[in-house]
């Protein structure tokens, strides 16, 4: 059963979105935060209603949208590489290869019993299309709008996460 939160909460600069987005299960949704500083580590904390079993964690570790005008949103933002998962007094780190087919973790035994739980995002890069050589005349890189080049640090002022699907029961 995919398990719903209560409440959802993040601490994230502004021009950030509401965590709960990545919950909507809406590709055009996000949770969207802001770096401070130009680093990683935000976190985000997931209440439950009730106390849960947590049996596996699916994250898209970017905004996989392409918008009807043809925007993709996957290269705007830093993607997701590992998250530092706390959950029911226990941690587990998920190493994530950031693909548009998203990363599942799945807990020990029969699962993890909590109401509570976090994700702390311990690392990120930048996408692809940012990291290699477009080739062509230029050279260069190919960036979000056109733009051309390394100096296009936009995208590394934010991180994306586009859905988490935790599976489970209730108790």
């Amino acid at each position: 059963t995919t398990l719903l939160p209560k409440a959802v909460s993040a601490s994230c600069p502004p021009g950030s979105t509401s965590p709960s987005m990545e919950f909507t299960n809406r590709p055009e949704n996000a949770w969207v935060c802001q770096r401070a500083h130009g680093i990683d580590g935000a976190a985000m904390n997931v209440v439950f209603p009730k106390t849960v079993v947590v049996k596996s964690i699916t994250v898209m570790p970017g905004w996989n949208y392409v918008a009807p005008n043809g925007r993709d949103h996957w290269n705007e933002h830093r993607l997701v590489t590992k998250i530092l998962w706390r959950i029911g007094g226990q941690q587990f780190e998920q190493s994530i290869t950031p693909t548009r087919s998203g990363s599942t973790l799945t807990l020990p035994g029969n699962g993890i019993a909590t109401t509570v739980m976090s994700l702390t995002i311990l690392t990120t890069e930048r996408p692809d299309a940012l990291s290699a050589d477009a080739g062509g005349e230029g050279g260069g890189f190919l960036a979000p709008g056109g733009d051309t080049g390394p100096e296009n640090t936009d995208v590394d002022k934010s991180t994306a996460i586009g859905s988490v699907t935790i599976m489970g029961s209730e108790i």
